[in-house]
């Protein structure tokens, strides 16, 4: 840079150094010299006009603020000072030109408390707190840079950001003019790997009150440096947690949360819902007794009764002798005995059976022939397995030997007819006029049952049986 003075004496560059050699700067007109730094102004002139050598002399308007000598400028205290040059002829004509100086107080020192910090990859730190010393330095501010940005990056503000496991030193260097040595300082940063994820064993459980169970947690990465997990939970009035260990403590729903302690922020969720399991489960009657196609019910009884989950599964295997529906109401469909079971739905794993026996639509069949009269004596046999037959209801056709309808009786025989299951009797069935009838045709439509059941006989399931009125002596 070159000033032109006069026509005669021209000051170049004007170079401005530190007797070290480190370059100075300028801020506008002025030469920027550091206190107790100085600079050195070195000067052209016109040999044409001023010869080849001609005696130069150097002042400071200031000398409090910056001395000079021999071009020399040191910087005493901070302030404002003119430093001109004067070049003398041989004539004694004297040119003089100026040029302003300004003595900036410098860094006498740095002090950050600290030198050593972790982060994990991702995490920004707050700025790096670093006082300069004096507090009315000119040029404070400290310019950041990593020795490794792949490891670790540091923004103009001093805010280091993790980037991948490793070690590397972030520096902040001072930039004052003039200085040759620039004062910095650093941090030795360690980035550890951080939690990304974490899998849990299971996303949702549920448990009886009081019950427990142990939830497992994955962190990834593999190399992650803290696989350290804290657990809680929403509520621990519904269920607590200890090291991954759900206790069930009240009935409803709550949250276990696993959360990595890095500093990840990384969390992992499991729904709980905790539960009163069933503690007893009844069923009645015990054994159900139902015709072919007809349905009886069986009751279940559930205790506590604040159980959660009172659902049953109903099953029969034998689904060709009884069918049984989701509310426990059994359908004969063949005669036979079978078993069906009720299981709890919840986790107490409960279970209970009944047996039920079908039996057949038409419980009674005939059994000999027989005649006497005025009366017909029926030899009856019971087809049940299970019920005792105490009475039934007929209908009787009383025919001629050419077949001819003589009369019809509607009748019930409930006197001295007890047919335990698989018993044959002779019954005795009133059945007025029947001393002139050949046969009788009779049809039993409803039978009444030691249970107290009066089971009606399906139409399209009636038996009729033809008997001879004649009387024999077959010990009936």
């Amino acid at each position: 840079m070159k000033k032109q003075l006069t026509a005669a004496l021209i000051l170049l560059g004007i170079l401005l150094a530190l007797a070290s050699g480190a370059p100075a700067e300028e801020a506008g007109d002025r030469v920027l010299v550091p206190k107790g730094g100085h600079v050195k102004l070195t000067a052209e002139w016109d040999r044409d006009t001023l010869g080849a050598n001609p005696r130069l002399i150097w002042e400071s308007s200031n000398p409090a603020v910056a001395t000079v000598n021999g071009g020399h400028v040191r910087g005493i205290k901070p302030g404002t000072a003119l430093i001109t040059c004067t070049a003398v002829r041989p004539d004694g004509r004297r040119e003089a030109t100026s040029c302003p100086v300004e003595v900036y107080q410098t860094v006498s020192g740095l002090v950050w408390q600290q030198k050593n910090l972790t982060l994990i990859t991702g995490q920004t730190s707050d700025p790096v707190s670093v006082t300069v010393n004096p507090a009315d330095a000119a040029f404070p501010k400290l310019t950041w840079s990593s020795a490794d940005p792949r490891i670790a990056t540091v923004d103009d503000r001093g805010r280091i950001t993790g980037v991948q496991a490793g070690r590397v030193s972030i520096y902040g260097t001072l930039h004052e003019p003039g200085v040759a040595n620039q004062r910095k300082m650093w941090v030795t940063v360690k980035v550890n790997q951080a939690v990304t994820d974490i899998g849990l064993s299971s996303p949702a459980i549920t448990l009886a009150r009081g019950g427990r169970e142990t939830l497992s947690a994955l962190v990834f990465p593999e190399n992650a440096a803290s696989t350290w997990i804290a657990w809680s939970s929403s509520d621990e009035n519904v269920a607590t947690v200890v090291k991954g260990r759900v206790t069930g403590v009240g009935v409803g729903r709550c949250t276990i949360t696993a959360a990595a302690t890095d500093g990840s922020g990384v969390t992992a969720a499991c729904e709980v819902q905790v539960i009163q399991p069933m503690t007893s489960l009844d069923l009645g009657p015990d054994p159900l007794v139902v015709m072919a196609g007809s349905s009886g019910q069986i009751t279940a009884k559930i205790g506590p009764p604040d159980t959660t989950q009172p659902k049953l599964y109903w099953y029969c295997e034998e689904g060709d002798i009884a069918r049984v529906d989701a509310d426990g109401l059994v359908t004969g469909r063949s005669p036979g005995k079978c078993r069906v079971t009720a299981d709890a739905a919840d986790m107490s794993a409960l279970t209970k059976s009944v047996w039920v026996y079908v039996e057949p639509a038409s419980p009674l069949g005939p059994g000999k022939d027989a005649a006497a009269q005025p009366w017909l004596t029926l030899s009856l046999t019971n087809r049940c397995t299970a019920l005792t037959v105490m009475g039934f209801e007929y209908e009787a056709v009383l025919r001629t030997a050419e077949g001819e309808i003589l009369a019809t009786e509607t009748g019930a025989a409930e006197e001295d007819v007890v047919l335990w299951p698989g018993a044959e009797k002779c019954v005795y069935c009133p059945v007025p006029g029947g001393e002139k009838a050949a046969r009788a045709e009779i049809t039993v439509t409803a039978v009444t049952c030691s249970d107290g059941r009066r089971w009606e006989i399906p139409e399209d399931l009636r038996e009729t049986w033809s008997f001879s009125t004649e009387y024999t002596n077959n010990n009936h």
